[in-house]
């Protein structure tokens, strides 16, 4: 859980205002999915979860927030968990910080 909400952070720095990211995940893990979910959007309050109406058969109970989990037994492939945010801030526009490329950064645990 600790790897996701490390990506998940470094990829909401640089969002653009009125930017997404999608978040997909191969488990069914609810502290990999709902509750990194959940996370994400109280530790980044200028980040909301998208609806998908196309989505909308596959969407979990396990939370209030647009979240979707897709079954292998609906042939869209293997078990997945996905959410889209989109960073709703009216503020400047974020920018790479200077050591982005610095994949040291990426990889410490």
């Amino acid at each position: 859980m600790a790897t996701e909400k490390k990506f998940l952070a470094n990829s909401a720095k640089i969002v653009a205002r009125s930017g997404y990211l999608a978040y997909r995940n191969c488990t069914y893990s609810t502290a990999e999915n709902e509750q990194v979910n959940e996370w994400l959007l109280s530790k980044f309050p200028e980040f909301g979860s998208v609806t998908v109406p196309h989505l909308e058969k596959y969407r979990s109970h396990l939370t209030e927030s647009p979240c979707y989990r897709m079954w292998p037994q609906d042939k869209l492939g293997a078990e997945a968990f996905t959410v889209l945010f989109q960073n709703t801030s009216d503020g400047e526009r974020n920018q790479l910080p200077a050591d982005f490329r610095d994949l040291a950064l990426f990889t410490k645990i």
